[in-house]
């Protein structure tokens, strides 16, 4: 038996309430149905009240694992309407892991989230900046694209 990365743990354990479904139990089928589980790894991250506000599946060693889960985690808080707490767990994602895959998605929605505190326009195009010079061509670049200065 392999035991997960310390990080991941500690990523886990100091982020989320994490809880583990046993899929061959016959009494974890409702609540395989309700969550239309299909796929293993399949990791969600729900409110309080039961509502899945971000998942990913498959396998990801812990240096993807990691920022997926702290941008994971970044959007429930967004769309929980706590903005701050979403911009610090984006920024970590991005300050830890900035060459992982989802760094750019993760500079997107930090800037995203902090404008969603100031309504300052200023503070979404400097964060969009990050995704402009240190992102060209992802998908992040593409959602702030219409900013970029025609060439």
């Amino acid at each position: 038996m392999t035991y997960p990365d310390a990080g991941v743990i500690e990523a886990i354990s100091g982020t989320f309430v994490p809880c583990a479904i046993d899929i061959k139990n016959p009494d974890s089928r409702s609540l395989i149905d309700r969550y239309k589980q299909a796929w293993t790894p399949d990791f969600r991250v729900l409110g309080p009240d039961g509502f899945e506000y971000a998942r990913f599946n498959g396998f990801l060693p812990p240096a993807d694992f990691i920022p997926q889960a702290l941008v994971a985690a970044g959007q429930a808080w967004f769309h929980m309407g706590k903005y701050d707490r979403a911009a610090g767990l984006f920024d970590r994602a991005l300050r830890n892991h900035p060459e992982s895959r989802v760094a750019p998605e993760a500079a997107y929605w930090a800037a995203v989230s902090r404008y969603k505190v100031t309504k300052n326009r200023d503070d979404l195009h400097e964060g969009w900046r990050v995704v402009q010079e240190r992102y060209p061509g992802s998908l992040a670049w593409h959602w702030q694209s219409y900013i970029e200065d025609p060439a």
